[in-house]
């Protein structure tokens, strides 16, 4: 930790008293591959353990920005992923770039081949706004970086689900079906749609997510439930996996 910090203010003093803390203990563990994957939280605000987990784990080799995820499932459907639900406030189009590969990557680690929608308040600039317009150019950013992934918008989320309405009325689409994975416009819309469909909509929600991280990095939300801590412990576990190329 010291080693990591020590040009940003941190002295040998205070990277040894912050040992004696669980999560910088627990993160300090990580680092040194005493442990494979780390789920902490449940009794803090996840600034509190997402930052001493960049300090001391740091980002994986050419990320930028982490990013957050939730998974929804309902019956009768594919899984859902929503991103960024927890990380990134008011993110760029190059942020939104990273947030869709991250979220595809994590897709393809557990078995789902990604159809990513931008989404957003218009459909394929029918309003004219900034914010349209930053997503338009995160899509062109994406096709860029990842030709093969299916990857459109922005749309609205209503569209993105609807295979019927893409079909006849976006014929132009280049998702193949109903996008499984929704990148939202900002944290805000992110959250709040993903905990209205928890609480009203009837899906069970897995997550958050922690993507980008060096190491499986995982936060609880304050207050979880025991099955909440059961599911993120058992995607720490598939993250490692996946890392190590066991699945």
């Amino acid at each position: 930790m010291f080693e990591r910090r020590a040009r940003r203010g941190l002295t040998l003093a205070e990277a040894q008293w912050n040992l004696y803390k669980p999560v910088y203990f627990a993160a300090s563990m990580l680092a040194a591959r005493e442990a494979d994957a780390m789920v902490a939280g449940i009794e803090a605000n996840y600034a509190e353990i997402l930052r001493p987990a960049l300090q001391v784990i740091g980002k994986a080799d050419g990320v930028s920005k982490v990013s957050g995820l939730y998974m929804l499932a309902f019956p009768g459907r594919e899984l859902l992923l929503f991103a960024d639900t927890t990380v990134n406030i008011d993110p760029s189009p190059e942020t939104l770039r990273d947030i869709a590969l991250q979220t595809a990557t994590f897709a393809r680690y557990i078995g789902i081949q990604p159809r990513v929608a931008m989404v957003s308040f218009s459909n394929f600039s029918s309003s004219s706004h900034e914010e349209s317009r930053q997503i338009a150019e995160a899509v062109e950013l994406v096709r860029e970086a990842d030709p093969e992934l299916e990857i459109d918008g922005e749309m609205q989320a209503d569209t993105a689900i609807d295979a019927i309405k893409l079909r006849e009325v976006y014929p132009f689409t280049r998702l193949t079906g109903p996008a499984n994975i929704l990148v939202f416009s900002c944290l805000s819309a992110a959250n709040v749609a993903y905990k209205l469909l928890d609480r009203l909509g009837g899906a069970d929600v897995i997550g958050p997510v922690l993507l980008g991280m060096a190491k499986p990095v995982h936060i609880l939300q304050r207050g979880c439930s025991v099955q909440d801590i059961i599911n993120l412990s058992t995607v720490a576990s598939v993250d490692w996996q996946a890392r190590n190329n066991q699945i």
